[in-house]
């Protein structure tokens, strides 16, 4: 498999094999696709361990309605109505 990339990734992966973090090119490819898979799956361990606390404050009559939820982030991020 033959990969393009733009010259500033290629320089990066230059870099990374000519100070000796990686052997070849390839090895870089490795493990920057082997990081962004850990990085997905803690992502969805995050996000999945969000919902169930959500989940149980919900439960315990934690939850903000909708529209108070609405109003927190209109304000949060000066978003207007």
């Amino acid at each position: 498999m033959n990969i393009l990339l733009n010259p500033e990734l290629e320089k990066l992966v230059v870099e990374k094999v000519r100070s000796g973090e990686c052997e070849t090119p390839e090895a870089v490819v490795r493990e920057a696709l082997h990081l962004l898979l850990e990085w997905n799956a803690q992502v969805l361990r995050e996000s999945r361990e969000a919902v169930k606390r959500a989940i149980k404050q919900s439960e315990r009559g934690e939850g903000i309605s909708l529209e108070e939820f609405d109003e927190r982030m209109r304000s949060k991020y000066g978003i207007p109505r």
